[in-house]
């Protein structure tokens, strides 16, 4: 054990303090950052309740509450302010006022090129309110009580729509499966790199000679496994923190810190089994320009994943859990990418969670098996390319 530590403390030091990953740290915290900045941006920028600005003459100041109690009913906010007629038609060209009611008898509104919808909106309440309590004055009526007639006659709204709530998890569900597909395949093409380097400069003979090989690829495991759960931790600090700074909790009300700790479990379930795979079919090839033949299937494989999570998992937010959905998430190569977007999208019921656990840790002990078999036999082997088959069945 002493042994596997040692490799692994090498390994750990020289990968997390290298220049380009501590560059490319800093560059993917920034982004992820000024992209939460942008989303909260967009989010007030719709939010914003349509305004306009109205000036009123001395003659026309009666209609001024008439005009505050229509801009409610309308939601919008509306500014009065009182001026005179050339005071008025001085901002009006300025652009500091939207229009000028000059008088209400007859209604008259001064405007520069055309009336803004929400103001004429207004301005035609209020006149047609004014309009009826003076007939009903006319005819005996109370004008006090044509005004509570009329508040308590406001439309109220409720909204069912859950468009906003699954644009957000679809958002923040993306940017963790990309967080995670970002670190998988970050610490795998290092450990492949690693691996091949060894072979080809020889030096793995040199380690191999104090060493296991199954101690060597335990150690190299570990070390740049745990460079990657670190990268992993920084992403979801920042996101946490982005999204408390910015004021997304109710764009993505499914991150929190609860659903953050499930994801770095799968995270660091994901990291564990990728890690070995990357080992394995590295140790097959002994020169670096032969390690991107490879490194395919292991781009690939979590790529899938990738693209199943994000096309498959925001329908079960309408038409719930699918077979298909189930399946996939109970492949091991896949549940890392899955299950953090069914928990965001908050359709992953605890027997899911608890199956998806059991079949990741399958995976991990079967890949753990098979991986350690390949890395075996193949790391000593040098010159042409060793087959996936011979790695796998040829006598030891």
């Amino acid at each position: 054990m002493r042994d596997v530590l040692l490799i692994a403390k090498r390994e750990f030091r020289i990968n997390l303090l290298k220049k380009s990953s501590i560059i490319s740290l800093l560059i993917t915290v920034i982004l992820m950052l000024a992209g939460m900045g942008g989303l909260q941006w967009l989010s007030t920028k719709s939010d914003d309740a349509p305004a306009a600005t109205i000036g009123v003459s001395g003659a026309a100041g009666e209609l001024s509450a008439a005009l505050q109690t229509a801009g409610s009913h309308l939601g919008a906010e509306i500014t009065l302010e009182e001026l005179s007629v050339d005071a008025g038609e001085t901002q009006l060209r300025n652009g500091d006022i939207d229009a000028y009611l000059q008088s209400v008898d007859p209604p008259v509104v001064l405007v520069d090129g055309h009336l803004p919808d929400i103001a004429a909106s207004a301005l035609s309440a209020a006149l047609q309110q004014r309009a009826a309590e003076q007939y009903l004055q006319s005819v005996g009526g109370n004008g006090s009580e044509l005004a509570e007639a009329l508040a308590s006659a406001e439309l109220t709204q409720v909204d069912i729509s859950t468009d906003e709530q699954d644009a957000g998890a679809y958002i923040f569900g993306v940017v963790v499966i990309v967080l995670l597909l970002l670190t998988l395949i970050t610490g795998g093409s290092m450990i492949g790199m690693g691996v091949v380097e060894e072979k080809s400069s020889r030096v793995v003979e040199i380690l191999l000679a104090t060493v296991r090989p199954l101690q060597l690829l335990a150690g190299k495991v570990l070390g740049i496994g745990a460079v990657s759960f670190i990268w992993l931790l920084i992403y979801f600090a920042t996101m946490l923190t982005g999204v408390h700074v910015f004021g997304l909790q109710q764009l993505a009300p499914g991150v929190n810190l609860g659903f953050t700790v499930h994801v770095l479990v799968w995270g660091a379930l994901g990291i564990l089994m990728y890690a070995v795979m990357w080992a394995a079919l590295a140790s097959l090839v002994s020169r670096q320009e032969d390690i991107s033949v490879a490194s395919i299937p292991m781009t690939f494989l979590p790529m899938i994943g990738f693209y199943l999570a994000m096309f498959t998992v925001p329908d079960t937010s309408t038409s719930g859990l699918s077979t298909v959905v189930i399946v996939i998430t109970l492949i091991p190569l896949f549940t890392s990418m899955m299950m953090p977007m069914l928990l965001i999208y908050g359709t992953a019921p605890a027997w899911l969670i608890a199956a998806a656990y059991g079949a990741q840790l399958l995976g991990i002990a079967v890949v753990l098996i098979l991986g350690a078999t390949i890395y075996r036999r193949a790391v000593m082997h040098s010159g042409s390319r060793m087959s996936l088959k011979e790695a796998l069945f040829a006598r030891s």
